[in-house]
């Protein structure tokens, strides 16, 4: 599986989806879509000016990780690489982590306490911008 980190580059730059769809000159939906890693494709002319506003080459944009790593990877050793980073940016509960990353508590909790729980693409996207890290960097491989 692909994963786009337009919006952890993006956010990290200061930029919203709006600021995105302005300077790209593109609609605010293509724009949430790869803000947000929902889309499936790309134009080469919207992925140049995104690598262009960004400052980036077009694998700086992407992650792979394979399959087996979503299904089996993210049960166990995705849980204490999230709560290590948490810590490290000074997110100390499990509440918290769900305030600020804007994911249910219970679902927060499981991450936090390492209970066996596979989380969704969804909700790491939204852990991995809060931490200002790449997807696969909430992932231990082994």
């Amino acid at each position: 599986m692909i994963i786009l980190n337009i919006g952890i580059l993006a956010k990290s730059k200061g930029l919203s989806i709006q600021d995105l769809a302005d300077k790209a000159e593109i609609s605010y939906n293509t724009a949430k879509g790869l803000y947000r890693g929902y889309t499936t494709r790309i134009d080469l002319p919207i992925l140049d000016k995104v690598c262009t506003i960004l400052g980036v080459s077009p694998g700086d944009l992407l992650t792979q990780i394979a399959d087996d790593d979503i299904h089996a990877g993210y049960q166990t050793m995705a849980k204490l690489r999230i709560k290590e980073l948490a810590q490290q940016h000074g997110i100390t509960t499990a509440a918290e982590l769900a305030r600020e990353a804007k994911i249910g508590q219970t679902t927060a909790y499981k991450l936090w306490d390492g209970s066996t729980y596979q989380p969704n693409i969804d909700t790491l996207i939204a852990i991995a911008d809060v931490l200002g890290v790449k997807i696969d960097d909430l992932i231990i491989y082994e």
